[in-house]
């Protein structure tokens, strides 16, 4: 546990260059915490964190191997939401993420439901970060998916390169683990990879996955348009039921669906003191600036 809150603090003070003097607070087990003013601080969630309209913070996250919760209803957070386990609820608000990797919300061993709000990738000169990213992968040799519900909001990828899925440009949502989506605006790529067990479904009216053009189209359950690149990887493959209502992609043993651009997958640390799987911005940026997080040597797809 310890070593947990370790990375869960080094997270906040890699976040930026002016991360020194930034509070760290502490939303401990069993305590609730309302949060709707510019506090400009870390949140570290043990408990539970309500972020407002009014709140302007710099990060939250949760390492924790408690079950720690986050609602969302309206506010700001300029470097990221990230966690491990729990459950995250959103409404409303904005998350950001900053530079390379880094995603608006990393959700591992845990759930999202996501019904408003805004995620943004950040913008990075080596590979630029997602909206929302669903991991899956183990945990200390467990077999494990993230949970994503998406109803509604808006997910846009950052500027620079696609990273390993393929293309020139950040992801809006990046699905590992088991995915619903019935309603939001992605306005940015999409990236799939089912190797893990993950399924991801998509429900609505009319839609289609056209594999020549990896282009996914149609409209989705609450009336948002769906028009979105897809890049598949990991032997995933899409299934599009006969009137179009529904289009889910899983994996297929026979297939090979990895980017021509990158046909190797990148090797990932598998994590014991970090969120899982290595899409966490905390993460990346960690592995970027050369601080070691004790992981484990066995390493896993990403």
């Amino acid at each position: 546990m310890r070593r947990m809150r370790l990375a869960a603090t080094l997270f906040a003070l890699t976040l930026s260059s002016t991360a020194l003097g930034v509070p760290i607070i502490t939303v401990e087990d069993g305590s609730t915490l309302v949060v709707d003013s510019a506090t400009k601080a870390n949140y570290d969630v043990r408990g539970s964190l309500d972020i407002r309209a009014g709140a302007d913070v710099n990060s939250v996250y949760s390492y924790s191997e408690g079950s720690g919760k986050v609602t969302m209803s309206g506010g700001r957070v300029d470097y990221g939401i990230s966690l491990s386990r729990g459950l995250f609820e959103s409404t409303g608000g904005e998350s950001y993420g900053a530079g390379n990797y880094s995603n608006g919300l990393d959700i591992g061993w845990g759930q999202a439901v996501i019904s408003g709000g805004t995620f943004v990738g950040g913008n990075g000169t080596l590979a630029a970060g997602s909206g929302v990213a669903g991991s899956a992968g183990t945990w200390n040799g467990v077999p494990f998916v993230s949970e994503l519900a998406i109803s509604g909001g808006t997910f846009i990828g950052g500027t620079g390169a696609g990273g390993y899925y393929g293309g020139d440009t950040g992801y809006s949502l990046i699905s590992l683990g088991n995915t619903t989506v019935t309603g939001g605006e992605f306005l940015s790529p999409i990236a799939i990879n089912a190797a893990y067990g993950g399924v991801t479904s998509f429900f609505g009216t009319g839609l289609s996955y056209d594999a020549a053009t990896q282009t996914l189209s149609g409209v989705l359950s609450n009336g948002d348009a769906l028009h979105a690149l897809v890049y598949l990887s990991g032997g995933t493959v899409a299934e599009t039921n006969d009137d179009g209502t529904e289009i889910t992609f899983s994996y297929d043993s026979g297939v090979s669906t990895d980017p021509p651009t990158n046909p190797e997958p990148p090797p990932v640390p598998e994590p014991t003191s970090l969120i899982v799987f290595g899409l966490a911005g905390a993460f990346a940026m960690a592995r970027h600036r050369r601080i070691s997080r004790g992981r484990t040597a066995s390493r896993s797809n990403c």
